[in-house]
Order: structure tokens, then C-alpha cells, then sequence
């Protein structure tokens, strides 16, 4: 039925991102004593992170949620971009309809999944898949991990020796788009040196977010790094996920528009 019925779970994605290579459950683990990244075995030999991560990881925990899908992308975008600016290997987020300790949700008169594993929506470089430089992204491309794996190898325990986090409370106001990017890889940068682990909590009850509307989502902020961003790896090797392109070459002739595909996400996956 279009306006009931229990939705899909997505349990067989969330199993593959669970088992993306770059997630290695039964090789390492993080010593209890020093907080380094070891491998598995009596001899505990350090793991050699900065070759897969570069400067390390990079998450975003306060993603935006409760909203259309649209909203959350542009603020995870951006995100992953900072992210490959600072060198590090980008953290990607569940989309959370709802922060329900349920599966589901009511939406209208609709159960609703309350989190959808993000390459259930999406795939490219933000959602961990496997792509490489080019001649025009010179940069080295460090492959995006889940939040459930950051949790193990950056768990909340680490010492500031190999965890830091950051408030989006302590950032200034900036220009334009360009300036702020700037100013956050440099603050990475400068307090993660080092660093395994880095998180950027979004700002206090005055909701100071990162990417918020009225900074460098709006056209003013963003036109000083529209070029930079639409060659970045995460626009470059961005696309949508399987599911919801077989849901558009079902719905719709329109399958290459961006727009087309968040239209069928919403009505494809989240309302039957």
C-alpha cells in the first residue's frame, strides 16, 4: 500500500557497508593502554593508519535530521569536501528521519524506516566506495568509513592524544564560503596534527550549524567555491545509489537530473 505497510530495512546494505574493505572488524583493534590502532595477535603491532586516512578521520556527529533528504546531502557534501581539503578520510552518517530507539516512524499516516544506511540513498566517495585520482583531482583520495566503524577504532574513550573535538561555537563569522573552508582545514589541521580522530560538534541552543542556510549554503557564501567544489572528488564521484536508480528508471524518464532522483528517493523509499 502507498500509505502503509512496513517499509524496507535495508538490513542487506547496512550488511555491505559493514563489510567494505576498508572496514577491517577482525584485523585491528585499539589497545586499551596507549590508544594506538593495532593489529589483532599476540604482538599487537601498530597499524599504519595515515596510509589509508592520511591526517586521520574526520566526522561530523551533529548531521541534520528530521528534514527532507535534500537538506541533509548538502550539509554531507560539503562535509565530505572539507574533509578531502584536510586530507583526512571523510566519517559518512545514517540519514535519520527520526532519533527514535525504534526502526520505524510515523510520518503523516505512514510508518516511516527511522534510519536509512546512506548507501541505500547514495554511492560515489561519500558513501566509502572504492575510486581513485585522476589527472585533475591530484590529491590522494582517502576512502570515506561509517560512523559505526569510527566508533570502534575512535571510540569516545581515546585520550586527547588521539582524539580531539571541535565546536562549530569557536569559528568566526567569515565573508564567504571559501574563507570558511579555509579557515576550518587550517584549524583541523593545526588541532589535529597528529591526531587519529577528529569530530566537529555542530554549535549551542542558538543553532549555530556548520553549513547552515544563512552561511555557506546561500548563493552569496557559495559562488567563491562553486568551481572548487564541482571538481572535487566528492561531486566528480558522486552518485546515486542502485535502489533508487531502479526506482527512477521505474518512475521517471528524467534519471540523470539530481532532482529527479531525490524526488523518487522520497516517494520510492520512504512512503511504501
Amino acid at each position: 500500500m502507498w500509505w502503509s505497510g512496513i517499509p524496507n530495512s535495508f538490513a542487506d546494505i547496512s550488511r555491505f557497508e559493514r563489510e567494505l574493505p576498508q572496514h577491517r572488524w577482525n584485523e585491528v583493534h585499539v589497545d586499551p593502554f596507549t590508544g594506538e590502532l593495532v593489529e589483532k595477535g599476540c604482538h599487537g603491532k601498530r597499524v599504519k593508519w595515515e596510509e589509508q586516512a592520511g591526517e586521520g578521520y574526520l566526522r561530523f556527529p551533529g548531521q541534520l535530521w528530521g528534514h527532507g533528504f535534500g537538506n541533509g546531502l548538502e550539509e554531507a557534501l560539503l562535509a565530505a569536501h572539507l574533509a578531502h581539503l584536510s586530507n583526512r578520510s571523510y566519517v559518512f552518517e545514517d540519514y535519520f528521519k527520526s532519533r527514535s530507539p525504534f526502526p520505524y516512524t510515523l510520518d503523516g499516516f505512514a510508518l516511516r524506516p527511522s534510519r536509512i544506511p546512506l548507501n541505500a540513498i547514495v554511492s560515489g566517495f561519500i558513501a566509502g566506495a572504492n575510486v581513485s585520482s585522476d589527472a585533475t583531482t591530484p590529491q590522494t583520495l582517502h576512502l570515506s568509513i561509517s560512523a559505526e566503524y569510527y566508533e570502534y577504532i575512535c571510540p569516545s574513550s581515546l585520550s586527547a592524544q588521539h582524539r580531539v573535538v571541535l565546536s562549530v561555537n569557536d569559528a568566526p563569522t567569515f565573508s564567504d564560503g571559501a574563507s570558511q573552508m579555509q579557515w576550518w582545514v587550517d584549524r583541523i589541521k593545526t588541532a589535529g596534527k597528529g591526531k587519529r580522530c577528529i569530530e566537529i560538534v555542530e554549535g549551542d541552543a542558538n543553532e549555530k550549524r556548520l553549513f547552515g542556510h544563512d552561511h555557506i549554503k546561500s548563493e552569496w557564501h557559495a559562488q567563491s567555491f562553486v568551481q572548487e567544489l564541482s571538481n572535487s572528488p566528492v561531486v566528480k564521484h558522486f552518485s546515486w545509489s542502485r535502489v533508487v536508480q531502479n526506482s527512477a528508471e521505474r518512475s521517471t524518464r528524467d534519471k540523470d537530473h539530481i532532482f529527479a532522483g531525490m524526488l523518487v528517493f522520497d516517494f520510492c523509499l520512504l512512503r511504501h
